[in-house]
C-alpha cells in the first residue's frame, strides 16, 4: 500500500482508493470518471459501461496527442466555454470554482476588447462626451454618439453582451449551488448595484461580497447534486 497525490487538487490518499476523497478526481491516469453517473472505468473505453455516456477524456487525449502539451491551456479554455454555453439553460446543477472563474476571466477579456472597439470607433467624439457636467449628461451624449454615428459597432456590442448574459447568470447560479447556497444569492450583486445608481453610493459592495462567496471551495453532495469531479 502506498500514497498517491491527486493530480487535480494535490490531496494525498491511499492508492487503493479509486477516486480522490476531496475532489472526486480518478486516482489513476488510466481511469476516468463518468460525468453522468460518476462510475470510474478504464480510460481506453469509448463510453461508460454503466450508462453509456461518451468518454470525452478519450477524445481530449487524442487531441492533446495531435497538438502537443503547449496547447493544454487553450484546450482547457475551449472545453470550459463549450460546457458553460451548452449548459446555459441549466439553473439546477453545480459548477466548480475553476469553471466559473475561467468564464469570468473570458468575459473580462471580451469586455476589454469591446471597450477598445467602442471608444476606438468613437474617437474624437469622446472629447465632447467627457466634457459633460453631470453623469446623466455623460450617458446621454455617449448614447447619442453611439446611435447616430456608430450604430453598427453599437449593435455588435449589444449582441455580444446579450449572448453572454444567460451563460453568465446560469454558471453563477450553479457555482452558488456548489457552495451550498441558493441561486437567489446572485441578487446580492444586482440589488446593491441598482440601489447604488439610484441613490448615488458605491454599488460594488454587494459585488464584492458575492465574489467572496463565489470563491469558496466546493462542498460535498447536496440537494443540487453530487460534488462535481471537474
Amino acid at each position: 500500500m502506498s500514497v498517491v497525490t491527486c493530480r487535480e487538487c494535490g490531496f494525498e490518499f491511499d492508492d487503493t482508493t479509486r477516486v480522490c476523497p476531496r475532489c472526486g478526481c480518478p486516482a489513476h491516469e488510466n481511469e476516468v470518471q463518468c460525468e453522468e453517473c460518476d462510475v470510474v472505468y478504464d480510460a481506453q473505453l469509448e463510453a461508460c459501461p454503466v450508462c453509456g455516456c461518451p468518454n470525452v477524456s478519450r477524445e481530449i487525449s487524442a487531441e492533446r496527442h495531435d497538438v502537443g502539451d503547449d496547447n493544454d491551456f487553450a484546450l482547457s479554455l475551449v472545453r470550459t466555454l463549450k460546457r458553460v454555453f451548452t449548459k446555459c439553460d441549466d439553473f439546477s446543477g453545480r459548477s466548480r470554482r475553476s469553471e466559473f472563474w475561467t468564464f469570468v476571466l473570458f468575459n473580462c477579456a471580451l469586455g476589454f476588447i469591446l471597450y477598445l472597439v467602442l471608444f476606438g470607433s468613437i474617437g474624437r467624439d469622446y472629447i465632447f462626451i467627457s466634457d459633460a457636467a453631470t453623469r446623466g449628461e455623460y450617458w446621454s451624449r455617449l448614447l447619442q454618439s453611439c446611435l447616430s454615428r456608430h450604430l453598427f459597432v453599437s449593435i455588435v456590442i449589444v449582441v455580444c453582451v446579450l449572448l453572454m448574459a444567460l451563460p453568465s447568470v446560469s454558471v453563477a447560479v450553479r457555482r452558488l449551488h456548489d457552495v451550498n447556497r441558493s441561486g437567489w444569492w446572485i441578487m446580492l450583486g444586482v440589488v446593491p448595484f441598482i440601489l447604488g445608481l439610484l441613490f448615488d453610493f458605491s454599488p460594488y459592495i454587494g459585488v464584492l461580497l458575492l465574489s467572496l462567496l463565489l470563491l469558496l471551495d466546493s462542498v460535498g453532495d447536496n440537494r443540487w447534486g453530487k460534488k462535481p469531479s471537474r
